[in-house]
């Protein structure tokens, strides 16, 4: 039942505000809202409350919700112009970011050390269990530290984990 200003009564007798979504910013404010649906026809919430004079008073602050919510629908349907150049600047901070996210992976790697040792230790057991002929040029080493590479991970130069170099006959484990 209305009562103006986006005000309804549900069946129940609790009021709730309710405002209805623009046809072109359906799709838009489902995004923004995040519920998984494809179109939001309809913004609605409950005001909790059954009285009247209450549910006018809450109603303004969801209203106002509503409306935020529409201006980001809106501003996601805004053309945005299509970079083709970025600047010395921007090219230096994206080199920075990408500097120091391979820091910090390195770190871990340095700290958590790389699970190569049991890697490897695996792989030459399914070999020998196979009876195929492999050269492992750094083999894991005896003992895993608790923390941070062991002495094979430490010697071992950098390369694509889980590659092998095939020569001749031989299997050649990296």
């Amino acid at each position: 039942m209305p009562f103006g200003m986006g005000l309804n009564k549900n069946r129940h007798g609790t009021f709730e505000a309710r405002k209805k979504v623009p046809r072109h910013l359906e799709e838009a404010v489902a995004r923004v809202l995040g519920n998984g649906k494809p179109k939001q026809a309809w913004l609605k919430r409950s005001l909790a409350t059954k009285d009247h004079s209450e549910a006018k008073r809450r109603v303004k602050a969801i209203q106002i919700e509503f409306d935020r919510i529409l201006e980001r629908a809106q501003e996601l349907l805004a053309e945005r112009p299509l970079r083709e150049t970025i600047s010395e600047a921007e090219v230096k901070l994206i080199a920075d970011r990408h500097y120091a996210e391979m820091l910090h992976l390195d770190d871990d790697e340095t700290r958590e050390g790389t699970g190569r040792d049991e890697w490897t230790r695996a792989i030459a057991k399914q070999l020998d269990d196979a009876g195929v002929e492999y050269d492992m040029p750094i083999p894991p080493s005896a003992n895993t530290p608790d923390y941070g590479l062991s002495d094979s991970e430490f010697r071992r130069p950098p390369s694509p984990e889980g590659t092998y170099r095939r020569s001749t006959n031989t299997l050649i484990i990296c």
